[in-house]
């Protein structure tokens, strides 16, 4: 059987984790926030590059005054590896969440423990 002062490490070694888990979530975010901003930005270029009228090569294929309904799709396109980044950011921010979240349920858990045993 699991004693108090077991249960007091528990607890104390959870806090230290989710110490760390926080620290992760706040770097991930800042990660997540600079992804974003080289997305927009090298969107924001090609697509005015390519609205003025600026040739791109992309995956062996010349591009050179694409039809103006095509635009901004031709610019994803381009912008490709960027998005990656942003999307690979973005699913690292939730995994820290989901860490922090269960962390956290573990916590409660063992508060509960050591309240029953007290």
């Amino acid at each position: 059987m699991i004693d108090v002062i077991k249960i007091s490490e528990l607890i104390q070694a959870k806090n230290k984790e989710l110490d760390d888990i926080r620290k992760v979530l706040i770097e991930r975010s800042n990660a997540r926030d600079e992804a974003e901003k080289e997305y927009n930005k090298k969107y924001a270029v090609v697509l005015i590059q390519l609205k003025n009228k600026v040739e791109f090569e992309f995956e062996g294929i010349k591009i050179k005054e694409p039809p103006a309904a095509s635009v901004k799709e031709i610019a994803k396109g381009i912008c490709f590896n960027e998005k990656f980044n942003l999307d690979k950011a973005e699913s690292m921010l939730k995994i820290a969440y989901k860490n922090i979240e269960t962390c956290i349920a573990q916590q409660t858990a063992n508060q509960s423990l050591l309240k029953y045993m007290e």
